[in-house]
């Protein structure tokens, strides 16, 4: 994967899990986590009363009807729909809607307990396993034993609390039994389970999130697909470029040799001004010491009969148009000797 798709993924990422938190903010209560107790709803159902708590943020009310739960009033129910729509209800068996059986069991159970109690149901509970839900809670241990209670509640009254739920569409509630101070919890709702008169309502909410996590994804693919035509489009107009791009390269390397090579093809050769030095310069003269440095500067050391004369003769060539005496030096008798400087 090159650079821009991998940062492009890497992206992408960070929005999902953005957008996941986003998307879990907006499901509703009761497809959320169990309550905790900051913030809960529970109703304690007696023999002789029903109590209604709701904690929010650690700060909740209480209501107490003096009725059993399948006695109160609409205007009651009509609370604990509402209260429902926040988070998803406990409903506490109390009195005689539960049976607490104290368990003695080896140490080496403490690992599996459930296991254990599972095994020896049959024998513990005074109906068959198959007519009753069941929990417990662990009490203590010593060096040999564990001290449990195990909590029973028939399962026919469990059936007629949730569908007493369902006719006021409301979801199941999570059943639990507290017993010295420990919650045990009976029968859990299934976690998508539905009002049954709200079953469309369910469907289009699921729908709609469902559309919702998608727009990442869609997003995304989407990036990915434009991004693989914009590299096939780049590597197509590599390919039609290259050779005009490769010639054009070559055009300026070439330019670039040129102009570097023009001052030295502009320059005198030095064979040049010594034949030129030698068909211009009377006979009666010479020269010595003759140099040419790589700026195309030519000096030369003469030694001339009549200088006047001499200078006049090289001045016909085009060569020693810039010809400057630059050094007089002694010379014997009355020659001139006279060094001289070509430009270029």
């Amino acid at each position: 994967m090159n650079a821009p798709t991998q940062n492009l993924s890497q992206r992408a990422g960070a929005f999902w899990h953005w957008w996941s938190d986003e998307l879990r903010e907006l499901l509703p209560a009761s497809l959320k986590n169990q309550p905790t107790e900051r913030d809960r709803f529970d109703i304690f159902a007696g023999d002789e009363e029903t109590v209604i708590e709701y904690v929010h943020n650690g700060a909740g009310e209480k209501m107490v009807e003096a009725k059993r739960l399948e006695s109160l009033e609409q205007d009651s129910w009509d609370q604990i729909v509402a209260l429902a729509d926040q988070y998803p209800p406990r409903l506490f068996l109390q009195g005689r809607d539960y049976l607490a059986i104290p368990v003695k069991l080896p140490k080496a159970s403490f690992a599996d307990i459930r296991s254990a109690l599972q095994l020896q149901l049959a024998n513990l509970v005074p109906l068959k396993p198959e007519y009753v839900d069941w929990d417990f809670a662990a009490l203590e241990r010593d060096d040999k034993h564990v001290f449990v209670s195990l909590i029973v509640a028939k399962s026919a009254r469990l059936d007629e609390i949730e569908t007493l739920f369902a006719e006021k569409s409301l979801m199941p509630p999570t059943f639990c039994v507290e017993h010295q101070g420990r919650i045990a919890v009976l029968r859990r709702p299934l976690l998508l389970s539905s009002k049954p008169a709200d079953q469309n309502k369910k469907a289009f909410a699921l729908a709609a999130a469902g559309l919702l996590a998608c727009t990442p994804l869609v997003t995304w693919a989407g990036a990915e697909i434009l991004l693989s035509r914009e590299e096939t489009r780049i590597a197509e107009l590599e390919s039609v470029l290259e050779p005009r791009l490769a010639q054009e390269k070559q055009i300026l390397a070439e330019e670039m040799v040129r102009r570097a090579a023009a001052p030295l093809l502009k320059m005198p050769s030095a064979s040049n001004r010594l034949e030129a030095l030698a068909a211009n310069l009377p006979d009666t003269d010479w020269t010595s010491s003759v140099t040419q440095d790589g700026q195309g500067r030519m000096q030369f050391l003469a030694d001339m009969e009549d200088r006047e004369r001499a200078e006049v003769g090289l001045s016909r060539s085009k060569i020693f148009e810039n010809l400057e005496p630059i050094e007089e030096l002694d010379a014997e008798n009355t020659r001139d000797r006279v060094r001289y400087e070509v430009g270029r």
